[in-house]
């Protein structure tokens, strides 16, 4: 003999259990997007950092005669604790190379996990004015 209260019950479970699947993949789903977003804003903002970095560099009297004209004989005399204060207490790596004379010159305090890098064109001023690629990379710390 059936029980009609058990049967319902029973379908009652039934439902429940297709409600719960469904919340949890709900919130699964809603979890997940946010930690895309995050993620996402976290790599905008390091992205941000590179490129900020980089411009400090390229505009830094020390080594520069005006925006993305970098003295040779200054960045032979650069070391990485005097490029430091530009990352903004970020680890860092920046690179510059002289595409003509192909020497380059490497300041680095590298880091683990994400990072950004943000690159450019400049010119090294030696006996001659030659291009040259500038590379500026931040990681998370």
């Amino acid at each position: 003999m059936r029980s009609v209260r058990g049967v319902t019950a029973m379908e009652d479970v039934a439902l429940l259990s297709v409600a719960i699947v469904g919340l949890s993949l709900f919130v699964a789903s809603i979890l997940g997007a946010q930690l895309a977003h995050e993620a996402r804003e976290r790599g905008e903002r390091l992205q941000a950092e590179a490129e900020t970095f980089l411009e400090a560099v390229l505009e830094d009297r020390r080594w520069t005669v005006g925006r993305g004209l970098l003295l040779a004989e200054a960045l032979n005399r650069t070391t990485t604790e005097d490029v430091r204060p530009l990352a903004l207490g970020r680890p860092f790596r920046l690179a510059v190379w002289d595409v003509v004379a192909g020497t380059g010159w490497t300041f680095a305090k590298e880091g683990g996990g994400d990072f950004r890098t943000a690159a450019t064109s400049a010119n090294v001023v030696g006996s001659r004015t030659n291009p040259a690629r500038v590379t500026a990379m931040v990681w998370e710390f």
